[in-house]
């Protein structure tokens, strides 16, 4: 390895992680799934939520490298996140700031992996190598007009072969927040307010003159907080995923507003809290709320039911009536005639006699 490029990669092995890594790292343990969308969206899959096979792997690989005195040393790699869907490995290193280095570092993890997960066929003694699909989600705005998604490239030569392998990027500040639920990028949440972190420390280092400025990112902010509630309200996270995503939203916003004196810091912070802190307990109102309502339906439901079988009982007897009526009006005609032909016999009975 050229030392040029050994330099870039032993200065950024050496760097300590961010926090936005931290963030993106506890996300792939414990949310992995939220993944699925991000890698539909970066890669044109259609993975679904509920029916993909997922697995995660371990995101730490160890390299062998031969120093200048020909000893070896064994190092490791970490990468950001190492995982299967559908049998199909993809691999996805988080960035906060933009430089050079990200390419050389998935290189590096791409080789990594895809030595573990070479397979050597003895029969044709061929060594099958497969590079998993990598891709960066850019968590910091990079300009101005910040797009959606741009692509990188690393490119392999082999005599007169060039292979380019297109490295897809996500810029996660390209997104507005209507299509980040929208598309159910809730991996996205806690970068959010990313967006505005220069603007914020342009305001703290102006002593809060320029409050407007401060109350449109709050407004806007709390604007996203309640997309992020009525997704958990309408069941598209679970509670454990909406209270972790919380969580990591109030370390990067408590980070991005350090410099603001406390107030309008904690205000900042607690655009997520209000809601968050008692989600089951209104989610509980909510479902007891429909549930009664249900119940009431349902009890209307069966008493109409009752009063169509008592009419029908009623419009029966009624009919029974009727006929029996008129089965009592026929019989007193025949008595009434009977009656008469009785009358009539006796009258001649009494002349002949």
């Amino acid at each position: 390895m050229p030392e040029k490029l050994n330099n870039v990669l032993v200065d950024q092995n050496n760097k300590h992680h961010t926090l936005y890594d931290d963030v993106f790292k506890t996300q792939c343990s414990y949310m992995l799934p939220l993944l699925i969308p991000v890698v539909n969206e970066l890669f044109g899959t259609d993975y679904e939520l509920d029916k993909s096979e997922l697995e995660r792997y371990a995101n730490e690989h160890m390299k062998m490298a031969v120093s200048e005195d020909d000893s070896q040393k064994v190092s490791k790699v970490i990468s950001d996140s190492y995982l299967k869907l559908n049998g199909v490995i993809y691999h996805i290193e988080c960035q906060s700031t933009a430089d050079g280095s990200i390419l050389i570092r998935i290189l590096d993890y791409n080789m990594q992996i895809a030595y573990e997960n070479a397979k050597l066929n003895t029969t044709k003694e061929i060594l099958e190598v497969k590079l998993p699909n990598s891709a960066i989600m850019m968590l910091r705005p990079t300009s101005e007009d910040e797009p959606k998604k741009t692509e990188r490239i690393i490119r392999y030569y082999y005599k007169d072969q060039q292979i380019d392998m297109v490295v897809p990027v996500m810029h996660v500040q390209g997104y507005s927040m209507k299509e980040i639920y929208e598309k159910n990028l809730y991996f996205l949440i806690p970068f959010f307010p990313l967006r505005y972190e220069k603007s914020i420390e342009h305001i703290a280092n102006n002593c809060l003159e320029n409050l407007e400025e401060y109350d449109k990112i709050y407004s806007e902010l709390k604007e996203f907080t309640a997309l992020f509630y009525d997704a958990y309200i309408h069941d598209k996270l679970s509670e454990n995923y909406t209270r972790e995503l919380a969580t990591l939203y109030r370390k990067v916003v408590n980070l991005i507003s350090d410099k603001l004196e406390d107030d309008y810091k904690e205000r900042l912070v607690n655009t997520m809290d209000g809601q968050v802190l008692e989600l089951q307990c209104q989610k509980w109102f909510r479902e007891g709320r429909e549930e009664a309502l249900q119940e009431a339906q349902d009890e209307i439901n069966r008493e109409r039911t009752r009063a169509e079988n008592a009419e029908t009982l009623l419009n029966k007897a009624n009919a029974e009536l009727d006929s029996a009526n008129a089965e009592l009006v026929s019989a007193n005609a025949e008595l009434d005639s009977a009656n008469a032909y009785i009358k009539e016999l006796e009258a001649k009975l009494a002349l002949n006699n």
